[in-house]
């Protein structure tokens, strides 16, 4: 809240230099105790919703809803195409999709990704991310090549 208030304000204007300035304030282990995923590419994100406020005549800009029809995941690790059509879920706001896995004995789920996003802000009803814009496991250093939501 405090790298969104800074870049409002116009006192930072670059997002990323913004954001790890306030998190190199706190502990490492802090940060990891919120959460198992490193949640920099979605808080870049809505920094990114603050910094282009004056893009927008109206700020905040007027919310609107989404209907999500489908999911494709492009080369997920030990996954070939995970292509989920007719969804058909009605959302507006913040919205949060998460990827799990299921341990081999069926029971235990290990989160592999989220992404979090606001619809307000989604252009042309379409929202493409890359590897480095979701949230991962802190001790995953990279995801694969290729790797698209």
């Amino acid at each position: 809240m405090l790298a969104a208030l800074l870049i409002y304000r116009k006192q930072y204007s670059d997002e990323y230099k913004t954001l790890d300035m306030i998190c190199k304030k706190a502990p490492v282990e802090l940060m990891h105790l919120f959460s198992p995923l490193n949640p920099i590419p979605s808080q870049l994100r809505y920094l990114q919703y603050v910094s282009r406020r004056n893009m927008v005549s109206e700020w905040p800009p007027q919310e609107r809803a989404l209907t999500l029809d489908c999911v494709i995941l492009r080369c997920v690790p030990d996954v070939e195409l995970v292509n989920i059509d007719d969804i058909n879920c009605d959302m507006q706001g913040d919205i949060v999709i998460e990827c799990l896995s299921l341990n081999d004995d069926m029971e235990r789920e290990v989160m592999m990704f989220r992404a979090v996003f606001n619809t307000t802000f989604i252009r042309s009803n379409m929202l493409m991310l890359n590897r480095y814009e979701v949230d991962t496991l802190w001790d995953i250093k990279t995801i694969p090549r290729g790797v698209q939501s």
